[in-house]
């Protein structure tokens, strides 16, 4: 929620709006919808689909530990590259960048040999417990930095 009302001001500035802290927080569903049905943000995957066949997430889904399409795992972003340039943040992209995905799915391999691939068994609760809060903590860094413009998923 705190980086949808940090991307929700950075577009009221640009537009020329303001909202109070209790106005912005209202309208943050409303407005999110809106500029979603306008075309202006879409949601981005911050872990892309295209990695759903890495043997992390086929583990965790069979487990109903982690969902790659659930909400959590998204981030709204502007679809237009000059909004984004002003807005300072990554811009939205249907098929991301390779080197980003190339980024993630080595993160990916990172936390599937370290807390399954090596453990006493990829059912290991203690495994299963540790690569899915890695997992979470990946997702909110990727998300943390395409809402501040440190990472790019798009050109």
């Amino acid at each position: 929620m705190y980086m949808f009302k940090s991307l929700l001001t950075s577009f009221l500035a640009l537009v020329g709006g303001t909202a109070t802290a209790p106005a912005q927080s209202a309208l943050n569903h409303e407005a999110l919808e809106e500029l979603a049905r306008q075309g202006v943000f879409k949601a981005q995957y911050v872990i892309p689909l295209q990695l759903e066949d890495h043997p992390l997430f086929v583990l965790l889904k069979q487990q109903g530990l982690f969902d790659l399409t659930g909400d959590m795992n998204q981030l709204m972003l502007p679809v237009e590259r000059d909004l984004a340039a002003r807005m300072g943040v990554s811009r939205y992209a249907a098929t991301p960048l390779p080197s980003y995905l190339e980024g993630v799915r080595t993160q990916l391999d990172k936390i599937w040999a370290a807390s399954l691939a090596n453990d006493t068994g990829p059912q290991s609760q203690a495994a299963l417990t540790r690569a899915t809060k890695e997992t979470v903590e990946l997702q909110s860094v990727l998300k943390a930095a395409l809402a501040t413009g440190h990472l790019y998923v798009a050109d």
